[in-house]
């Protein structure tokens, strides 16, 4: 597959091949599906190698940063008792590393 890449790249300079450290995937993004599709079956007819194509991973990364205090409100009236609820939440970073810790 790596002398397959090779020459695909070398034919078509809008192409880029690069392996993803954080989701370890091989990804060959390219300008739009179409022309992905056209490079796999080119690398297919050309060079016999099969690619399985996959939509790519996000990797979703977030970090509390900073405190933050947020209050929640419901209120409904619809005759009777009505309903009603209050919601606090507070936020705040751990050292790093740390799991995450809940409080009541």
């Amino acid at each position: 597959m790596g002398n397959a890449v090779h020459r695909i790249l070398e034919e078509d300079q809008s192409l880029r091949f690069y392996r993803d450290p954080q989701t370890r995937n091989s990804c060959l993004p390219a300008p739009g599906q179409q022309h992905v599709e056209i490079v796999v079956s080119r690398m297919k007819k050309r060079y016999g190698v099969d690619v399985t194509l996959k939509a790519p991973k996000i990797p979703y990364r977030e970090t509390i940063r900073g405190v933050a205090d947020v209050q929640g409100r419901h209120k409904k009236q619809t005759g009777g008792h009505g309903q009603f609820g209050d919601c606090w939440i507070k936020m705040a970073p751990l050292p790093r590393g740390a799991k995450f810790r809940i409080r009541q």
